[in-house]
This record gives structure tokens, C-alpha cells and sequence, in this order.
């Protein structure tokens, strides 16, 4: 087996997380090397065209990116409230009284528990993503042009409103606020190109020649 085989096999055991990393041992014979490789990539393939339906998304690098965060048609749910998670940890923590909040938009939009999207927002929620889910997000959001960003942010505000008090402190207030600013500024972005279609589209001919 070449070394380049070695290394496209290796990179594709590890983009499967959380399994083990693949090495040559498991690659004994060339064609089965080439068999386990082609299953793999059509395995891959697979769950990114199952995300994509799921979230109406088409660019195959971000498909791919999200497949590596553990992200699946079937969680795909999770993943669009997860600026909502990034709240909830702005502290470095998830208050209870946040958690119960989460939970409960979560439960609104249908996250029901027993499925695996409930399952995986549980997951966050136990323990912090990383900071590259929540890119991926905001680059989701300008790609795909969201609707309903209102409500998000509104819910956002919620799940950060809902430790509240006096214990809770200036700077935990001001990190959460700092999160809600970008997200805020994340929709407004994205609907920034579809307000410009929208007064180009009302824009009469003579009104064009006359400009």
C-alpha cells in the first residue's frame, strides 16, 4: 500500500469521530483497502445529502464541516437552535433555570424527548461544543438567508434572561449580551441581500432612468 493510500485511509477513519483512527493494519490487502474506502466515501456522501435536505443546504464544504461535528439529518433540529446553546454557555456555565428555558423552546419547535435531536441538544448542553459549531452555524445562516430570525433572537434573549438577578453578575450579563449583539448582526447580515432584491424589485423603470 503507497503512502497516499495510508494517508486517505487515516483521514477518512478520522473524520468518522468519535471510532478510532484508521491505520494500515486495518488495511491488509489492497482490495479490501479500496472496498472499506469506497463504503466509507459513499457512507459519507450519504449523511451529507441526508443533512442538506434537512437544513435546505447545498455547499458541500459546509455539509462536510457539519458531518465532522457529529451533525446528522436526524439532528439537524439541534443544530439550528444551537446559537441558543451558545447563550446559554456565554458564563462558561448552563445555569438550571437556563437549561429548563432551552428545554422548553426546544420542546415548542418539537424537539421531543427520546429523539435523537433531543438527545444531542441534551448533549450540548451537558458539555460546551466546540466554537466551530457555532461558525458553522452563522455560516449556515448567511448561506441558506433564514427566515424567522426574530423569533430566534427573541428566544435567545429568553434562555439568557432566565438566570437572571442580582447573583447573576455584570459580566455574565455582558458576555451573553455580547453573544445575542452577534447573533443579532448574523440575521441582520443575512437578510441584508434579500432587502436589496426587494427595493430593486420596486424600483419602476422610470424611476432606474431617472437615478
Amino acid at each position: 500500500m503507497s503512502l497516499r493510500e495510508v494517508a486517505s485511509w487515516r483521514a477518512l477513519g478520522a473524520s468518522r469521530a468519535p471510532e478510532r483512527e484508521l491505520s494500515a493494519a486495518d488495511a491488509p490487502s489492497r482490495p479490501g483497502f479500496e472496498r472499506a474506502l469506497a463504503a466509507r466515501r459513499r457512507e459519507a456522501s450519504e449523511q451529507r445529502a441526508a443533512l442538506g435536505a434537512a437544513l435546505g443546504l447545498a455547499d458541500e464544504a459546509l455539509l462536510g464541516r457539519l458531518v465532522e461535528l457529529d451533525v446528522r439529518g436526524s439532528t439537524a433540529l439541534a443544530f439550528w437552535l444551537a446559537p441558543l446553546v451558545e447563550v446559554a454557555w456565554a458564563d462558561g456555565r448552563v445555569d438550571p433555570e437556563e437549561r429548563v428555558a432551552l428545554e422548553r423552546v426546544a420542546s415548542d419547535l418539537g424537539l421531543w424527548r427520546g429523539t435523537p435531536a433531543r438527545a444531542q441538544l441534551e448533549a450540548w448542553l451537558d458539555e460546551a461544543p466546540p466554537p466551530a459549531l457555532y461558525a458553522a452555524w452563522h455560516r449556515y445562516l448567511r448561506l441558506v438567508r433564514a427566515r424567522g430570525g426574530r423569533g430566534l433572537v427573541d428566544r435567545a434573549r429568553t434562555v439568557a434572561e432566565a438566570a437572571g438577578g442580582p447573583l447573576r453578575g455584570e459580566r455574565n450579563a455582558a458576555r451573553e449580551a455580547r453573544v445575542l449583539r452577534r447573533l443579532e448582526a448574523s440575521f441582520v447580515a443575512a437578510q441584508a441581500p434579500r432587502r436589496a432584491r426587494i427595493r430593486g424589485a420596486s424600483t419602476s423603470p422610470a424611476e432606474g432612468r431617472s437615478s
